[in-house]
């Protein structure tokens, strides 16, 4: 008779209780034990895959060009021409808000300037004029100083009429608001008629061809951290799939509190997939190669020994094996010796069978396997035996 030790059993025979507890005793097994039947859910392939490790990070997605577009001025919305999502380029017209006398407001600084331009100009001519008739003896040498003076306050006068000039016309380009970037159109806050004030948020423009995250390590993994370094992402959203970016830059002081280090990582988004505000998570890669690798729970680490559990001529072995890189994100840990390429190992709590025991493998039915897709792998000596007296 076989005995069915894996995920997939829901079942065994009656008369197999006493063996199978037997069974999950890490023992050589008696003389002629019967073969334990092990499904492939609970083997692993030793097999050469992509290892990475390095400190773990994650934040919000955030784009590294961004604009919040704020009134100036005082005033009513004349018009706004820019919405939710609109791509829009650098200088592009995006608000409009009303004057209120800003423009008689610069028409009289500019007139102001050019009447102090005007004095500037005479002061200029009579002082000229002086110094002529001071060389020839017709004027007291006094009024050269008192020409260049009225020559001095004149250009303080139009210094001044141009300061004002400048500020006229700055408040009067701030009731047109346009977009200081390239970009899309992320937040728009005010709409045709409201009146706004100074500070008031307009809209906001972000440039999403490229995301940053900001995020922090702790201080231990500062050596394992460089400008430029690889940093791998999975993105809220986007199951399954993996996102490439790089360290831009490390902040230059651990902060006093938490003992982390700051970082800023660029993300390309050349197609425009990611968005703003999603929350990503990832690793920068400290070290990556292709080994021969194993899942972490093919691994058994007791008495402060790494073996595993593998099939030797149709029979349970346990062999002694060498660690190396551990990539905790994706579960895999690299074998450097003990085993070879494609040898059969197994996983879980299946390897509470003994060493000795013969195994069978089986394939677990497609629409079994299909029910249980998501659930854990391995089922407890517990589990198994109440299995079995449920068949009694």
């Amino acid at each position: 008779m076989a005995i069915r030790c894996n995920t997939c059993s829901s079942w065994l025979a009656a008369t197999s209780l006493t063996l199978l507890l037997a069974g999950c005793h890490k023992t050589d097994p008696p003389t002629g034990a019967r073969s334990v039947l092990v499904g492939q859910e609970n083997i692993a392939r030793v097999q050469k895959r992509q290892l990475s490790s390095g400190p773990v990070l994650s934040g919000t997605l955030e784009a590294q060009a961004r604009a919040e577009l704020v009134a100036e001025v005082s005033g009513s919305v004349l018009e706004v021409t820019a919405e939710l999502g609109d791509q829009v380029s650098r200088n592009q017209l995006l608000a409009r808000i009303e004057t209120n006398g800003l423009g008689a407001d610069y028409t009289s600084a500019k007139e102001a300037q050019r009447a102090a331009q005007e004095a500037l100009d005479l002061a200029r001519t009579n002082l000229a004029r002086t110094e002529q008739l001071v060389a020839k003896g017709a004027e007291p040498r006094n009024q050269l100083d008192i020409e260049r003076n009225a020559v001095k306050a004149a250009e303080a006068q139009l210094a001044g009429a141009r300061a004002r000039q400048a500020t006229a016309l700055k408040q009067l380009e701030a009731t047109v608001v346009r977009s200081p970037i390239d970009g899309v159109i992320s937040e728009r806050a005010v709409h045709q008629g409201d009146v706004v004030a100074p500070g008031t948020k307009l809209v906001t423009i972000i440039d999403p061809s490229s995301m940053r995250l900001e995020a922090s390590v702790s201080a231990d993994d500062l050596p394992l951290l460089k400008q430029g370094a690889r940093v791998e992402f999975a993105v809220r959203g986007f199951p399954g799939r993996t996102f490439v970016g790089a360290i831009e830059r490390i902040a230059p002081a651990a902060d006093a509190a938490t003992r982390r280090v700051q970082l800023l990582v660029s993300l390309p988004n050349p197609d425009k997939t990611l968005l703003a505000g999603l929350f990503a998570d990832g690793r920068v890669t400290a070290e990556r190669r292709e080994a021969f690798s194993l899942p972490d729970d093919a691994i058994d680490h007791a008495d402060q020994r790494d073996t595993v559990l593998v099939i030797r001529d149709g029979k349970a072995a346990r062999v002694d094996v060498k660690l190396g890189l551990h990539d905790e994100q994706r579960g895999l840990i690299e074998i450097e010796s003990g085993l070879q390429e494609g040898e059969r190992v197994i996983t879980g709590t299946a390897q509470e069978i003994k060493t000795g025991t013969p195994i069978q493998e089986i394939a677990a039915p497609a629409a079994a396997a299909e029910s249980r897709r998501d659930e854990p792998q391995g089922r407890s000596r517990e589990q198994l035996a109440a299995d079995s007296e449920s068949h009694e």
